[in-house]
């Protein structure tokens, strides 16, 4: 027994110490394994400059420390070596152009097998995390039951992620999520000093270094200037995060030209633009000294906005801005682009409207928008101004010539809109209308209403001269009007004229004119009348009015003005406010809606200097009117002021209504005078002035 048991204990024995010399190489190998500190890491990182690869994978900087050569022999096998990298690097002038080709930074993939073994890499590690764990838990908390190779592999990742998501844009994008600056890319300027701010778009994102370098030299105590040297400046600004860290740099080329015209603006060399518009600015100086500069587009002058800014409208395609810059002889010039790719509208238009041409004034088209085969709101315009809409169908007037129709829809950030043109030509019997010759030897008419007129307002006033053959009067008995075959009422009839007022409705309207002989000869016209139709309130358009006395020696009371007018407002009302509004008091009889006649107008000192002309004294003193040239108030003008046939008279470009002001409805474009007269209007050019007669 005693022989059997001493082999067996020794073979216990060596099994024992194997087994523990094994425990003792795999403890080693495990303790190699172990991460490094990413706090330490960090902090190196913060204090060296960053090696990092631009888009064409140039590299800009290394660190300030040394790297051993032995590391840089190994360098080949950086997908095994990842968490030694960082510990002494070379100095710039160490490297070699083959270690410059190999040497990348962590987490830049040098080539297509290096990133398929990073994936497969990302993905080994990602099914040893637990599912809600994040990458710093792994990098920070590494689990202890890990192998030895599942050690290696996390040491491997902790020492990427310190330098991982490395990015690098240019100077002229925004586009990165972590920050931009105040460096206007590619600009050229005259002082050496230059001054730029950094704003961080993620507040959450905590900061752990910002290195400026300048020409790739790294500014000290960086506090928001740099100094520049003569000619081209590269600037980079790299920022290292932390949580989650990330690294990111940004590219800037600055120029400094002194003594030379510097022309600044916003647009880039190439601009692409989705807008129709587009604003820019642009402005010069030499030195200290700002200079003129003007700007063009396609050749044609671009006017500069009091902010300094410039809003351009643009065509689909190229064009092309110039700016000149001149100083002493000097002169400097940029050209730079534009390209306008109109955006694909999601709304589409359906409507009945055509570019063409037509001798109709009045238009009606219908138009709607939809998207997705539902409608949206829409707007459609004549010649910038806005159309009233009626179940899809919209309606107005076209003016002599070109017309511009516009029908636009929004729907969210996207619009659309479509325009078309319009050419409208009157017919060629616009004054006469059309005769029908029922008789020969008939009435003749004439009138101020013109065929193809256009009325904004449902309003109308005209006069009708109807005679017999042989020019006998024929007064309001022997003459009818019907407009679209309603009588259309008298508003007064003297020995001259008949007045009427049409009531039009929108769009086109015909009025017909009769008139006959004692023995039943009969004379007819028809005029077309289109009507643009308004609320009551609705602006109409503006008139001139005026007021005058040059019969008492006072030409000028108040000078011709712009008068707005509006739909549903009589002549009486304009008048009202246009004498408040020039400080002038009157008297009435009536009121302002029905028979209203102006009896005086007042003011202090306004007929102060009243004089009567010589040769109208004598007109007046060899009539059978009564006179008394000391009968006046210096601060009034009215009826009865001088003589029995004085008062205010007014006329509607040069006629003179045989109605009051409470029954005029001007329209746009009126000129309307109000007048003085001595003599019943006879002095003022008033045909009708009964009572001034002659001895």
């Amino acid at each position: 027994m005693k022989k059997w048991w001493k082999p067996k204990y020794f073979y216990f024995l060596a099994a024992f110490i194997l087994i523990l010399s094994i425990m003792t190489v795999g403890f080693a190998n495990s303790k190699q394994a172990i991460p490094n500190n990413p706090l330490d890491n960090t902090l190196e990182l913060a204090s060296s400059k960053l090696m990092v690869t631009s888009f064409d994978g140039e590299k800009e900087a290394s660190s300030s420390k040394g790297q051993s050569s032995k590391e840089e022999e190994s360098k080949s096998e950086e997908n095994n070596s990842e968490t030694a990298k960082n510990k002494n690097e070379k100095k710039p002038d160490e490297f070699d152009e083959q270690a410059k080709e190999d040497r990348l930074p962590s987490g830049t993939l040098k080539n297509p097998s290096n990133k398929e073994n990073k994936v497969n890499q990302n993905k080994e590690e990602q099914s040893n995390q637990k599912p809600n764990d994040k990458n710093e838990n792994s990098l920070n908390k590494p689990n202890s039951g890990n192998t030895t190779n599942q050690n290696s592999t996390q040491s491997e990742n902790s020492s990427e992620d310190d330098h991982d998501d490395v990015e690098i844009v240019d100077g002229d994008r925004d586009d990165n999520s972590y920050f931009i600056t105040s460096i206007n890319n590619g600009e050229t300027v005259s002082e050496e000093e230059y001054a730029f701010s950094i704003t961080h778009k993620n507040e959450k994102a905590k900061v752990l270094s910002t290195i400026v370098t300048v020409n790739s030299v790294e500014v000290e105590d960086f506090t928001g200037t740099i100094q520049l040297v003569e000619g081209e400046n590269k600037v980079t600004v790299t920022v290292l995060y932390d949580e989650p860290k990330k690294t990111v740099t940004r590219k800037y080329t600055i120029y400094l030209a002194k003594n030379d015209i510097i022309i600044n603006t916003t647009l880039k060399k190439i601009n692409h633009t989705t807008e129709p518009q587009f604003n820019f600015q642009a402005d010069a100086h030499y030195n200290d000294e700002s200079v003129a500069i003007e700007a063009y587009m396609n050749g044609t002058s671009l006017t500069k906005k009091s902010d300094g800014s410039y809003t351009v409208a643009l065509q689909e395609g190229e064009q092309t801005v110039e700016l000149v810059a001149r100083y002493n002889g000097q002169e400097k010039k940029a050209q730079y682009l534009i390209n306008y790719e109109k955006k694909q509208s999601q709304i589409q238009f359906l409507t009945d409207l055509q570019n063409g041409s037509t001798t109709s004034a009045e238009i009606t088209f219908y138009a709607e928008a939809t998207v997705d085969e539902e409608n949206i709101p829409m707007t459609a315009t004549l010649n910038g101004e806005k159309l009233k809409e009626y179940n899809h169908l919209y309606s107005d007037l076209l003016k002599e010539g070109k017309n511009l129709i516009t029908i636009s829809a929004q729907n969210g950030n996207d619009q659309n809109s479509l325009t078309y043109t319009i050419y409208y030509k009157k017919p060629a019997d616009e004054n006469n209308g059309s005769v029908i010759p029922d008789d020969k030897n008939g009435p003749i008419i004439t009138t101020d209403l013109k065929n193809n007129l256009q009325v904004h307002g449902t309003k109308k006033n005209f006069n009708v001269w109807a005679t017999t053959s042989d020019g006998i009067r024929i007064q309001a008995s022997g003459v009818t009007v019907h407009n679209n075959g309603k009588a259309v009422p008298v508003i007064w009839d003297d020995a001259e004229k008949t007045s009427y007022r049409l009531e039009l409705q929108q769009g086109k309207n015909t009025v017909v004119i009769k008139a006959w002989d004692k023995e039943g000869r009969l004379a007819t016209k028809t005029y077309t009348v289109f009507a643009k139709n308004l609320e009551g309130g609705d602006p109409i358009g503006n008139i001139t009015m005026s007021i005058q006395a040059p019969v008492v020696g006072l030409p000028t009371i108040i000078a011709p003005q712009s008068v707005p007018i509006y739909e549903g407002v009589n002549g009486a009302y304009v008048l009202d406010q246009f004498l408040k509004k020039n400080g002038f008091g009157y008297t009435k009889t009536g009121t302002l809606d029905a028979s209203f006649y102006l009896a005086s107008i007042s003011k202090v000192g306004m007929a102060s200097k009243l004089k009567v002309p010589a040769d109208l004294v004598q007109k007046v003193e060899n009539s059978t009117l009564t006179y008394d040239w000391t009968n006046f108030d210096p601060n009034s003008l009215g009826e009865f002021d001088l003589t029995s046939g004085s008062g205010w008279v007014y006329s509607v470009n040069g006629d003179f209504p045989n109605y009051g002001f409470a029954d005029a409805r001007f329209q746009s474009g009126d000129v309307v005078k109000i007048q003085f007269t001595l003599m019943y209007g006879k002095d003022t050019g008033f045909a009708n002035g009964g009572g001034a007669v002659e001895k």
